[in-house]
């Protein structure tokens, strides 16, 4: 790992709450001048790890700024690994302000984003994955984002990718010694070539889990399709727990997508309410069935929606022969059950070609949903898979590993084709590099200002 000394020099503080009305606000210093400037303000030294009410001062003019609780961390025994102090203010905007003010004054400066993290990470606390899903876990807005986050916060994606090294650099050993005694040993080719497809499929594996990973976690998408005046906007109003959806007894009121996102079985839904879906004359309704028809193309899930107090006509067949050819995970949701049920579902079955699921609801009075919901769980749950194992979290980790495989491929074609040693160590050693790059045993300033400057200032 490089050194970077230069950066710990200096003393960097900011907010690390938001600004706003609140309880009580975060201010937090990190850096080789912590105690001076926890003595500045306060006219005492503390104990580590152990909160205490202190008075806060202008240092210059004396004046009482607030009464907070502050507690110190004796390097190496912070986030950071250096003398680090918070301050838990009062919250707001003055107070958190004010105290952070004289912070810079007496020798602090203003933190860049993500440099309390960006010094953990350099001071050994953290891993770079490690350090990747502290940002996870803020950003995360379902449960599933958060376990996801979580895992690799745990370190829990380390213990796969150390095998997975420790092979590359025993290939690679056995290689360079060969290079270096070429009369006295001799590699068994074919014996390298097995532990170099066993690593290709540990990595592959890997890879296929985490961007199975991330094409869900920013939401799956979920279309509520049907002909108009099935109950879509009603249905997406029950999901919301709100009238977003303009909701009347005139078919085609819905002219346009709408997408709001949900949480169902602890996964972010994009629910995507769309236009009646049938032969239009009207040029504004007809814009609209053409993006409904577009959104369910995209769809990860689709919810047909029929009207249980008609039977199945020709706008409803088409939409049936659509799904069918599309060949997506779909729930055909049998609406207004309150009114009356005369809707064949061995007949939408046939017309499917598969037992898909059939849910009856009533959207108007509620009923039904508890079902669909266990059906929509089940459903994701069969896209998704388990919540529960390393994998990776990002795109840039994934990019990262893709070239490490293009390197471990890169040696096993050059071992088929006889190619010396030397090209086969070559490909071997950019593979082991590769995956140091990701994990951050191997990094460049420029790879880390890009990492960190997405994350917020005073994390």
């Amino acid at each position: 790992m490089m050194s970077c000394k230069t950066l710990f020099e200096d003393t960097i503080a900011a907010i690390a709450t938001a600004l706003g009305k609140a309880a009580i606000a975060c201010v937090r210093v990190s850096g080789p001048q912590t105690r001076e400037i926890l003595r500045a303000l306060t006219n005492r030294e503390l104990e580590p790890r152990k909160a205490t009410l202190v008075p806060i001062f202008d240092p210059r003019t004396q004046e009482l700024l607030d009464r907070a609780i502050a507690i110190f961390y004796a390097s190496p025994e912070s986030y950071t690994g250096e003398d680090m102090v918070e301050f838990f203010t009062h919250g707001g905007f003055f107070v958190p302000q004010s105290v952070l003010k004289v912070v810079l004054e007496v020798g602090a400066r203003m933190a860049l984003p993500g440099e309390f993290t960006k010094r953990a990470l350099i001071n050994g606390k953290l891993s770079l994955t490690q350090a990747e899903a502290v940002e996870a876990l803020v950003e995360a807005k379902s449960s599933y984002q958060h376990k996801m986050a979580m895992n690799a916060l745990e370190g829990e994606l380390l213990p796969t990718l150390t095998p997975i090294r420790n092979a590359l650099i025993q290939i690679a050993a056995a290689l360079n010694v060969e290079l270096d005694y070429p009369e006295e040993v001799t590699n068994d080719t074919t014996q390298l070539l097995e532990e170099l497809e066993k690593v290709r499929e540990r990595v592959e594996a890997l890879l296929r889990a985490s961007e199975r990973t991330l094409k869900y976690q920013a939401g799956l998408e979920v279309v509520i399709a049907g002909k108009p005046n099935v109950g879509k906007s009603s249905l997406l109003n029950r999901f919301l727990e709100e009238d977003r959806a303009i909701v009347t007894e005139v078919p085609g009121t819905t002219r346009d997508t709408i997408t709001e996102l949900v949480e169902v079985g602890g996964m972010l839904l994009r629910i995507t309410d769309t236009a009646g879906i049938r032969k239009a004359t009207d040029r504004v309704e007809r814009i609209g069935v053409e993006r409904a028809l577009r959104a369910v193309g995209k769809a990860d899930l689709i919810l047909f929606v029929v009207d249980a107090s008609r039977s199945l006509d020709e706008d409803d067949h088409t939409i049936l022969k659509e799904i069918a050819r599309l060949d997506k995970p779909h729930l055909v949701v049998i609406n207004k059950i309150d009114v009356v049920e005369m809707v064949d579902t061995e007949a939408i079955r046939k017309e499917l070609g598969t037992d898909a699921h059939i849910v009856t609801i009533s959207a108007l009075r509620g009923e039904g949903l508890v079902e669909l919901e266990h059906h929509l769980k089940e459903t994701i749950k069969e896209l998704v898979g388990e919540t529960s194992g390393a994998t990776l979290i990002n795109q840039r980790q994934v990019g990262t590993l893709r070239r490490c495989l293009s390197s471990i491929y890169g040696g096993i074609d050059a071992l088929k084709a006889g190619y010396p040693n030397d090209i086969v160590a070559m490909e071997v050693r950019q593979a082991i590099e590769t995956l140091d790059e990701l994990t951050g045993r191997n990094y460049t300033e420029d790879l880390l200002d890009t990492i960190f400057s997405t994350f917020c200032v005073g994390k």
